[in-house]
């Protein structure tokens, strides 16, 4: 998957092993230091490195050529 690919590249060093079904693969990630601060970070680091950036919001600043919805039947339009 798009993830995998991408823990791969962001974490060479972690490792993955067999999940609980033969095709699926799970990466154990810890934090450096048992606390909250650190548990947190590595969340953060995670989700960082997970979220696609591609799919940022572009509003159109084109001309709307769209025809307008139908009404649906029986339904004055």
């Amino acid at each position: 998957s798009a993830a995998a690919a991408r823990l791969a590249r962001e974490l060479p060093a972690a490792r993955s092993v067999p999940g609980r079904r033969p095709e699926e693969r799970v990466v154990r990630l810890s934090p450096r230091a048992p606390s909250r601060r650190h548990a947190v970070a590595l969340a953060r680091a995670l989700a960082d490195s997970l979220t696609d950036r591609r799919s940022e919001l572009k509003t159109w600043a084109g001309v709307d050529r769209r025809l307008p919805a139908l009404a649906p039947a029986g339904q004055p339009g």
